[in-house]
């Protein structure tokens, strides 16, 4: 697990506390503290979301942003990696841009792929040195993504209304295929997909709720919601729960 916190930090200056490892002995991730601290303090709001361990030693790849205040307080993607014990190695970023927004960092073929919102939905893949070998910008959110074992990877948008899209890229992020599965429960179906697991047969399995979009209030009609799909994306059943008992 990551948690990032400003507890330490003094109230002039703009750092983070950052904890990896679950503190258990026999977990396969070292655990460290570490605070960490811009001495130029051109930055607030500093945010770690994510974070991968190496496929070439034991440090970590850790992604979020900043809000720089030297320009009109835009989100600064920044991506960098530690040591096992938290010690830089080296950090990156992206220009300022007012609606970044970062989600993820993964494995990927190459080295690691990065998910985000940067004036559009963003992917871009880094190698182990943290050098970009290819972005791309997409039409629909993409707010997870998982490598696909055969070459690509795989990923889900959701945005609450009826319908959700499965998205494939290659491993240049090019799209091989993007296919809408849309439902019409309710007048104002709304969907929202939260987490989706691939398995080895390239099998998707989407899990969220589906509700009322006109109930009031809403959240009162929302049902639990799962689907599979088939590895081009093709439906294959959905179920809804509302009512789970023990």
């Amino acid at each position: 697990c990551l948690t990032a916190a400003n507890s330490g930090c003094p109230s002039s200056s703009y750092c983070s506390l950052i904890q990896i490892g679950n503190g258990s002995q026999s977990s396969s991730l070292s655990t460290f503290s570490k605070l960490f601290n811009d001495t130029s303090a051109n930055h607030k709001y500093w945010v770690i979301l994510d974070f991968v361990q190496s496929s070439v030693d034991s440090g970590y790849i850790l992604f979020g942003f900043y809000q720089d205040i030297n320009n009109n307080n835009f989100n600064t993607f920044q991506y960098f990696k530690t040591d096992k014990i938290g010690n830089l190695v080296w950090v990156r970023e992206l220009p300022p841009n007012g609606g970044g927004q970062p989600s993820f960092i993964i494995k990927s073929h190459n080295g690691y792929l990065l998910g985000g919102y940067y004036n559009s939905p963003y992917l871009m893949e880094i190698d182990e040195q943290g050098n970009k070998l290819w972005s791309k910008q997409y039409s629909n959110n993409l707010p997870k993504m998982q490598m696909v074992s055969s070459g690509g990877y795989v990923g889900f948008s959701s945005s609450q209304d009826n319908k959700f899209i499965v998205v494939k890229v290659d491993n240049s992020g090019n799209i091989v295929w993007q296919k809408e599965h849309s439902y019409n429960l309710y007048t104002n179906t709304q969907i929202q997909i939260n987490r989706f697991l691939h398995d080895n047969n390239g099998n998707c399995y989407l899990f969220g709720w589906i509700g009322d979009g006109q109930a009031s209030p809403p959240w009162n009609s929302w049902d639990g919601f799962i689907a599979k799909t088939d590895s081009n994306a093709n439906h294959l059943w959905s179920r809804y729960y509302s009512t789970v008992s023990p």
